[in-house]
């Protein structure tokens, strides 16, 4: 006899705004899914409850920097600006995960909030989500359907006590109440991350090339060149660089890197490291993990690389050929492909003596021709 599936509890007032924010998420398509697939979209809410009231494994979300940041102010009980659509992309990401019992990693966005503030911002700040999470959903959805033109629906009972651009200091005291703080060792967010450090020293060159007189062909090659004959290969950042060397470039994930001020191009590199940092140990959770993983994020060039990094939407070829001429994208395929074969053959061997150091000293260049160039 098979065991009685768990019924869970919608906490929206009317259809009609269940409908409203799935439609909201929609339209900014703020998820990315790696394994994880439902019968019906990612945005219908019923179907995360119906898999997990049919014992389905947890699913789990990332959240980037932004979204992490918006949320926090609003636990705090700030107001949100008007005309600022990342903050309520922020409030519907949690009033619908919140609803679908998605649990939450916010420890690679504190870890960027550490490395560029200190660790106690970054532990007030993890204190914040900590009480957004024992928040009722609907104190975050009133954020974004009140700002999407008008339904109140959701302060239904509490009409008098409720406002429309913050969350009431009556809603937070409840939930700081049931909040259990998190016992967290001194300085856990200052470890330096292997995978910034890595995208980071890739991306110092590909800042570089930009800023060469060369050809967007010639830059990509040089990079896989590079790549192949004195440093490592970043398929992350090579992604980026198919992208940004392109004759059709979209987004802006590398900021900066024409700027006249050599700090604001060091800074650009800096935070693009942590966009691929994002999208590399988000995929690396997804593909090792038990549970179902979902990136977050307001920004599409952002999600754009995560799904290319999964190899989402046609994988490397497509993004290749929507981006470059067909020879020039053959050509492409032809050098990642025999750096891929050479990358494979070299696994396990252990590093020469000296490379650490010779990969400093390498790094300490790049900087160097970034900050003079």
């Amino acid at each position: 006899m098979s065991e009685p599936q768990q019924s869970y509890y919608i906490p929206f007032t009317s259809e009609e705004d269940l409908a409203n924010l799935e439609s909201y998420l929609r339209k900014h398509d703020v998820f990315v899914t790696a394994s994880f697939e439902l019968d019906g979209s990612i945005y219908a809410l019923g179907g995360y409850l119906d898999h997990l009231a049919a014992g389905g494994r947890q699913v789990r979300a990332t959240l980037d920097r932004n979204l992490l940041s918006c949320i926090a102010n609003q636990a705090a009980g700030k107001p949100i600006r008007t005309g600022d659509e990342t903050a309520r992309i922020a409030a519907a990401v949690m009033a619908f995960l919140s609803a679908a019992h998605v649990g939450f990693d916010p420890s690679l966005s504190l870890h960027e909030l550490a490395a560029k503030s200190e660790h106690e911002q970054a532990m007030c700040e993890l204190s914040l989500f900590r009480l957004a999470e024992e928040l009722d959903p609907k104190a975050f959805g009133n954020l974004v359907l009140k700002g999407e033109g008008g339904n109140e629906s959701l302060a239904s009972g509490n009409d008098s006590k409720w406002l429309f651009d913050r969350i009431p200091e009556w809603v937070l005291a409840e939930a700081r109440e049931r909040v259990i703080e998190d016992t967290v060792p001194a300085g856990a967010f200052e470890r330096p991350l292997t995978e910034w450090k890595r995208h980071r020293f890739a991306l110092m060159k590909i800042a570089v090339l930009l800023r060469q007189e060369l050809t967007g062909l010639e830059r990509m090659r040089e990079l896989l060149r590079w790549s192949r004959e004195e440093a490592y290969l970043d398929g992350v950042a090579c992604t980026l660089a198919l992208n940004l060397f392109s004759p059709k470039p979209t987004g802006g994930l590398l900021k900066g890197s024409m700027s006249p001020n050599p700090q604001k191009r060091l800074a650009g590199v800096d935070n693009a490291a942590w966009d691929l940092t994002y999208v590399t140990i988000w995929s690396q959770q997804a593909e090792k993990s038990d549970d179902f993983w979902l990136f977050c994020s307001a920004d599409k060039s952002l999600r754009d690389l995560a799904r290319a990094a999964l190899g989402r939407d046609g994988g490397l070829q497509e993004l290749v050929f929507r981006h470059w001429p067909k020879k020039d994208g053959e050509l492409l395929l032809q050098e990642m492909s025999a750096i891929d074969e050479l990358v494979e053959s070299r696994r396990g061997t252990p590093h020469p003596p000296g490379r650490l150091e010779e990969l400093e000293a390498m790094l300490d260049r790049l900087i160097e021709e970034l900050t003079v160039l």
